[in-house]
């Protein structure tokens, strides 16, 4: 059997495509830069809530009698605790995330 010998017009397409991984490169390095900069022009975060025992208590509680609450009982939980909505939310989402395994 013969060796197998690198033809001429097989080197060029390797050299193509090693220029078109190049340029994606460069693609995905200057997407990553636009990026870093839009972050930089947004607002800043506001910091973690940091819950207090009984907060974290009451929320688990909640949870373990109804793991869906609606919207109503979930403004009711939330004013009682001192907290928005939108935490309240957010807590019980993640403790559902966190039993369904998904994490």
């Amino acid at each position: 059997m013969a060796a197998a010998v690198e033809m001429p017009h097989e080197s060029g397409g390797i050299q193509q495509q090693q220029q078109q991984q190049s340029a994606a490169s460069l693609v995905r390095r200057e997407t990553r830069r636009r990026a870093a900069e839009r972050v930089g022009a947004m607002t800043t975060r506001r910091p973690r809530t940091s819950f207090s025992a009984d907060q974290l208590s009451a929320l688990r509680r909640c949870f373990a009698e109804s793991p869906y609450i609606d919207v109503h009982q979930r403004v009711e939980i939330a004013a009682a605790l001192q907290l928005t909505d939108t935490q309240a939310a957010t807590f019980l989402l993640n403790i559902i995330v966190v039993e369904s395994g998904r994490v």
